[in-house]
């Protein structure tokens, strides 16, 4: 949905980039838009979860093939272990939004999307340990036990 943001110039994208909380993407018409479609492929995602991917697509200016836990760790101003506690703590999207956006303020936006856009849609009340884990076995290089797939 925001790639198609992008190639259309559409100001909805510079919107989404200012966004400040979860309630600044569901106010966007692409918002409803992503919801409708995932609604059709069969695919139910938490409102906030989603409110808290489409805030961050846009501001990844670069791509990387890293997963954000290894990118965090291998930047060169490295994500503190105490900020990188704080993100793993995260309760809710809103919280992960926040964390979220200063990680890739550090990187400069140059992110693989498909992983922030994962750990940001699977931060539910089931699955954000399991994206925990993987993010710790990212960020510490951790041996692959399973943890990656996860």
């Amino acid at each position: 949905a925001v790639s198609r943001l992008r190639e259309s110039r559409d100001p909805s994208l510079h919107r989404l980039k200012r966004g400040t909380c979860l309630m600044d993407a569901m106010l966007e018409p692409v918002f409803s838009q992503a919801l409708q479609r995932l609604a059709a492929t069969g695919h139910h995602v938490p409102h906030d979860n989603l409110a808290c991917a489409l805030l961050l697509q846009p501001l990844m200016s670069g791509s990387s093939n890293l997963p954000l836990g290894k990118a965090l760790a291998n930047s060169s101003t490295r994500f503190s272990n105490l900020r990188f506690s704080q993100l793993i703590a995260a309760q809710t999207p809103d919280e992960l939004f926040t964390h979220l956006q200063r990680a890739l303020r550090l990187l400069d936006g140059k992110a693989n999307p498909f992983d922030v856009a994962r750990i940001a849609l699977e931060w539910t009340e089931h699955g954000a340990d399991r994206v925990r884990k993987r993010l710790i076995a990212n960020f510490y290089a951790l041996p692959d036990t399973g943890l990656q797939a996860a």
